[in-house]
């Protein structure tokens, strides 16, 4: 990427991450319901969840896998193959929210629930993770 471009592109993330992670934080203080939470959710916050994801392959039950490098870089891995590429940052909330190149943006809340790790995304479908390994 050339550099004015990959400057271009540090701003537009930058700006995307950042009002996603205010939307997140306004919806996360109006209710939890929102998030589909359920009983025995526990979500994490920044620190937990940072610790959590950061350099780390996440497999989903689906199949699915998402690389979360600690740079901010987040590569998500379809059951088919594809690719799809983000930059990631985490609220304090627990939610993991990313951004790419389309300024696309979503969030997504970590939670546990007893042994599991449980991603819950805007729309309030569950996933579980499985494993987490060392990228």
């Amino acid at each position: 990427m050339r550099p004015a471009f990959r400057a271009i592109f540090a701003l537009t993330v930058a700006g995307t991450l950042a009002a996603c992670a205010q939307q997140t934080a306004d919806t996360a203080a109006a209710t939890t319901s929102a998030w589909n939470t359920q009983q025995g959710d526990a979500p994490l916050n920044a620190e937990e969840l940072t610790a959590l994801v950061s350099d780390r392959e996440l497999t989903y039950e689906d199949g699915s896998r998402s690389l979360v490098e600690a740079d901010g870089d987040y590569t998500y891995v379809a059951p088919n193959g594809a690719r799809f590429f983000w930059t990631w940052q985490a609220t304090p909330e627990g939610a993991i929210c990313l951004a790419n190149e389309r300024a696309d943006a979503r969030c997504d809340l970590l939670v546990r629930n007893g042994d599991a790790v449980i991603s819950v995304n805007e729309q309030g479908k569950r996933f579980e993770i499985v494993e987490i390994a060392e990228l």
